[in-house]
């Protein structure tokens, strides 16, 4: 990363950023733009070179570029004949020359980052066309709503514990009200743009990096009255619980090597199970035909949202109690335990007391496993609760696949 921070490094990464935006306003306007995939580069080598003179004490010469750039697309603008002409491509060339100011500055990472949300923005131009002549006003409000809840409402939350033993943070509850009702409104969002049958499967699969316990809740109760979207419901609550073995893996390989080694090939065959049931109900449901006659509903539900948090919350505090009166000797039933709700802090739990040696490698590996098994037991509850009686015939053999796969590699151990 230090080479990035030199005159050299920063100008051969600003022309690489400009080149990743180029690239996409050329296939996308076919060369009818006033920038392309040699103008953007071209950019942002100014606007890092601008960033630099700043620094230099030449503090005018980076918004003279900004001027220029502006009055390229201005003229541009004034002189196209399409009367649906807009300003994206112009609009992209101005913020190429800001992107190389800002890796003039150091921060080359908020550069990168920045270019491919932006870059994956304009790809996205025809989906999100889609859903913008579709979404009605309700559907707007409901967003609204989420909003508000996850960027004022949140915030305010307290974050000291409360409750017996300490076991819930207010903060962590309306945590999982936004986390539900994100997962929910991610799902709404991919449904549109894809479709119902892959555009759930998809949600699901990334709600398994945040939560799969929380995607299970917020798919499963949706599907109770669904219709045709049960089966890609379904997929997506087993993705979500495949995806659990890979965070699984990430979280104590950053922790403790060691654990992480052993635990690699026995969650690698867990993963390879889940991907295959949630392959065989992908491919058993094949007509898309009636999607666009199925109603989506609600795209965010925060009231289901808040009962779904709260029965979250609930459990939380069983497990807490549970696991005081356990005790840390039992190890693996505190790991059955603390997994009904929550595999990461088994995973955490488990990695530091091996490297404080209090624990060997097969009984920190073994109370993980324990704890995804105690998981996908609290989820099988959740679907036969809340998902009904299709939802349960699709996803509950999975669940009992990989319950009884992790059986035997435990009994194995």
């Amino acid at each position: 990363m230090d080479w990035f921070q030199t005159p050299l490094g920063g100008a051969f990464v600003s022309l690489l950023l400009g080149l990743l935006l180029g690239l996409e306003r050329q296939r996308s306007k076919r060369g009818e733009a006033f920038a392309g995939i040699r103008t953007f580069p071209l950019f942002a080598l100014c606007g890092f070179f601008g960033g630099l003179a700043v620094q230099k004490g030449a503090p005018l010469a980076l918004p003279a570029i900004l001027l220029a750039v502006a009055g390229f697309g201005l003229l541009s603008y004034a002189r196209a004949t399409d009367a649906d002409a807009g300003v994206t491509t112009e609009m992209g060339g101005l913020l190429a020359a800001v992107l190389g100011a800002v890796v003039a500055w150091g921060e080359v990472a908020v550069a990168g980052s920045a270019t491919v949300v932006v870059t994956l923005l304009l790809t996205l131009k025809a989906p999100l066309h889609r859903i913008a002549g579709t979404v009605s006003e309700d559907e707007i409000l409901a967003i609204l709503k989420f909003a508000v809840v996850a960027v004022v409402v949140l915030p305010l939350l307290p974050d000291r514990a409360i409750g017996p033993y300490g076991a819930l943070v207010p903060r962590m509850v309306g945590l999982m009200v936004v986390v539900l009702s994100g997962v929910s409104l991610a799902g709404y969002l991919l449904v549109k743009m894809l479709g119902h049958r892959a555009g759930w499967a998809l949600a699901g699969g990334l709600g398994g990096l945040v939560s799969s316990t929380a995607t299970t809740l917020s798919f499963s109760s949706r599907a109770r009255d669904a219709g045709d979207q049960v089966p890609p419901l379904a997929v997506g609550v087993i993705l979500a619980s495949t995806v659990l073995y890979v965070r699984g893996a990430v979280v104590v390989a950053l922790l403790d090597r060691d654990l992480a080694v052993h635990l690699a090939p026995r969650l690698a065959a867990l993963f390879g199970v889940g991907v295959v049931f949630a392959a065989v109900q992908y491919r058993h449901h094949k007509s898309e035909e009636s999607a666009e006659k199925i109603s989506l509903g609600n795209p965010v539900e925060l009231g289901r949202a808040v009962t779904l948090a709260l029965i979250f919350a609930a459990v939380i505090v069983v497990a807490r109690v549970a696991q005081e009166r356990l005790g840390t000797a039992g190890f693996w039933a505190v790991g059955a335990v603390g997994g009904l709700v929550d595999v990461d802090s088994v995973a955490v739990a488990a990695a530091r007391l091996r490297q404080a040696a209090r624990t060997t490698v097969e009984v920190a590996g073994g109370a993980y496993l324990v704890a995804t098994v105690s998981n996908l037991a609290f989820k099988s509850a959740v679907v036969l609760s809340t998902g009904g009686a299709e939802m349960a015939r699709r996803v509950l053999p999975a669940f009992a696949a990989l319950a009884t796969a992790t059986g035997l590699i435990l009994l194995a151990w």
